[in-house]
Order: structure tokens, then C-alpha cells, then sequence
């Protein structure tokens, strides 16, 4: 793996750095429950992540059922900012990853709320490690769209070339191919391997260390 010098790292959140899928199943749940609904496995819940609270929860409520969406997302959120913090960690070696890369300008773009990014960087003691933190309500497009990206790299004048993208969904690796800055996978997120083959990434890693052979 040829090492190349980026300034800046923009990492997506959910997957990718943390590992939130428990709490964001539970908060589902106990949504559903109170909406008078079926509950479901966690399994199910955790392949709905990754394209903000208002598709999963229109995922969660299922296509025949007439629940008003935005009322089923306040209700998830209630639950969810209480329950936010209660097994949600790092995936391994990622902090120490933060530490190495401590010279360089990281960021957050993700398509969860960015209070609920805030939240958890804060509870993790990690806020600080970051220059931007960008949610799926800090623009008005969601990845896929470039705009989030665009957006990071003129506030901290970085030129694309400049900068990489990690993350573990297709939406990650799209946005990043549109506003033109090279693009990382990682296979041990929230989508299947084959997903994010197929994405067809600039590089590809299976252990947040290799990061350490990609950028110098």
C-alpha cells in the first residue's frame, strides 16, 4: 500500500469509529413500544443504519404501516438520548488511531444527528480530537451527496487532493468520489463486505491500523 500525504481525515461515525448498534436497537425498540408496535431483532434494526434517524425509523415502522413518521423519530430520539451512552464504545485500536494521527486534521461526517455525535464524543472524552463534526441535519444533504464533504474542505481550505474519507457504507464512498477526494472502506462496520467491495473504494481496509502504511 503506497502511503500518500493527506491533511485531512474525515471519518464516518456509526460503523466506522463507534460502534453504536446496540443503542440504537434498543432505543428502536422501546420507540416501537410505545407506538404500540412489534418489536424487532437487533439484527434487522442494525441493517437499517446509515441513512439518518428518519429512514430508519421509516424502516423500523415498516412500508404498510401509517404511524407518522416525524412523530416516530421524536419518540426514538427521546429514547435514544437516554440510552446513548450505555454500551456504545470505540471499535478497537481506533483511539489510539486518533493519537497517531494527531498532526492532521480529522473530522466527523456522518448521517446521524449531530447532537447525538456530539453527545457521544463527549461522553467518550473525544471531542477534542476533532476540527469539524458534521451531522445528517448539519447540511441540507445527506451523504450520498457530496455536500457535507464540500463543505468540510472549503471551511479548512483543504484542496480534495488533500483529503481522505473513511467509512463503512457505499453512501460514504460516493460522497466522497463526488467532491473528488480519495475514498477508504472498512470492513468491519455495519454493512456487509460485499457492499463496500462494490463501492469499488480507492483502498481498502480490514484493521484501523492499516491506516498507519495508507497515510503519512
Amino acid at each position: 500500500m503506497t502511503p500518500h500525504r493527506f491533511r485531512l481525515l474525515a471519518y464516518d461515525f456509526d460503523g466506522t469509529l463507534v460502534d453504536t448498534k446496540e443503542d440504537i436497537a434498543l432505543s428502536v425498540n422501546l420507540a416501537l413500544q410505545e407506538l404500540g408496535l412489534q418489536v424487532r431483532e437487533q439484527e434487522e434494526i442494525y441493517s437499517f443504519v446509515g441513512h439518518g434517524v428518519f429512514n430508519l425509523m421509516k424502516k423500523a415502522l415498516g412500508e404498510s404501516n401509517r404511524c407518522d413518521i416525524d412523530f416516530a423519530v421524536d419518540v426514538f430520539r427521546k429514547h435514544y438520548r437516554v440510552h446513548v451512552l450505555d454500551r456504545t464504545k470505540f471499535y478497537p485500536d481506533c483511539e489510539p488511531i486518533l493519537d497517531h494521527f494527531n498532526s492532521k486534521l480529522q473530522a466527523i461526517v456522518s448521517n446521524k444527528p449531530v447532537e447525538f455525535v456530539e453527545l457521544i464524543l463527549a461522553g467518550l472524552n473525544r471531542r477534542d480530537s476533532f476540527i469539524s463534526v458534521y451531522g445528517g441535519d448539519s447540511v441540507e444533504n445527506k451523504k450520498p451527496d457530496p455536500e457535507m464533504v464540500v463543505h468540510l474542505l472549503k471551511k479548512h481550505d483543504i484542496l480534495s487532493k488533500d483529503a481522505l474519507i473513511i467509512g463503512d457504507s457505499p453512501q460514504d464512498i460516493e460522497a466522497g468520489r463526488r467532491a473528488g477526494v480519495a475514498t477508504c472502506g472498512v470492513t468491519w462496520g455495519l454493512r456487509p463486505r460485499f457492499e463496500i467491495e462494490n463501492a469499488r473504494p480507492d483502498f481498502l481496509i480490514h484493521n484501523i491500523n492499516e491506516l498507519k502504511q495508507l497515510v503519512i
